[in-house]
């Protein structure tokens, strides 16, 4: 249950090639994040905690990259997909990886990579949307 959750100390990992180590800033806190912390998810649909961790999403600094990244560089705030993004430091590929534009903070960065995601693929990739075509946005409040 959710009071016995604790911190716990977790070893960072050097980027490998093509991997960024991101200093974590925010972290986006989803559904499916809430579902496994109440035990609510099967096996069949949840990889578990202790392997993926908590949190897929996140905003932060770059601390480190790895051999051949060349879409960031150190010191250079960005947003990012990343298991266990509730850490204070993810190590994650940099394909998954954007800069924040200007203007926009730490915390509004983290809750756009899965929200975008699943927008993309549904009116691309599902729905294949055309130009001139139009979507109506029913009871926009969730992701």
């Amino acid at each position: 249950m959710l009071d016995s959750f604790a911190a716990m100390p977790a070893e960072r990992r050097a980027p490998g090639a093509g991997e960024v180590e991101i200093q974590v800033a925010a972290a986006g806190l989803n559904f499916r994040d809430v579902l496994r912390a109440l035990g609510m998810l099967s096996s069949e649909h949840d990889a578990g905690a202790a392997v993926v961790g908590f949190g897929a999403e996140c905003s932060g600094k770059v601390v480190r990259i790895g051999e051949g990244v060349t879409d960031v560089a150190v010191g250079d705030d960005v947003l990012a997909f990343s298991t266990k993004s509730f850490s204070g430091f993810v190590t994650t590929s940099a394909k998954a990886v954007a800069r924040i534009p200007l203007g926009m903070g730490f915390v509004e960065a983290a809750s756009i990579p899965m929200v975008f995601l699943t927008a993309y693929h549904a009116l691309n990739g599902l729905a294949r949307l055309k130009k001139g075509e139009r979507v109506l946005i029913h009871a926009a409040a969730g992701g």
